[in-house]
């Protein structure tokens, strides 16, 4: 993964899937800072990630299908996120 991103040089990443798959990107990423981007998402819900592997817009939050079903409240926040990044 750290190979195809750096051959791939994307400006953005977006890991759609939820906290539990964290361990696995730390695994790839050693020393993966994740922080809050929104006051609106907890930050097992929507964060961004902080890597010098990882372009400065990369972020993780759930799969669309997910936030539809059970989070549709918090769908109108996902502009705010597009827009910081």
């Amino acid at each position: 993964l750290v190979a195809e991103i750096r051959i791939l040089n994307p400006a953005v990443v977006i890991f759609l899937t939820g906290p539990t798959f964290d361990s696995n990107l730390e695994n790839s990423f050693p020393g993966l800072e994740k922080l809050k981007l929104s006051p609106h998402f907890k930050k097992e819900e929507c964060c961004l990630f902080k890597h010098k592997d990882l372009p400065k817009s990369t972020l993780r939050l759930y799969h669309p299908n997910y936030l539809q079903r059970f989070m549709n409240s918090k769908l109108s926040f996902l502009d705010e996120i597009i827009n910081k990044l």
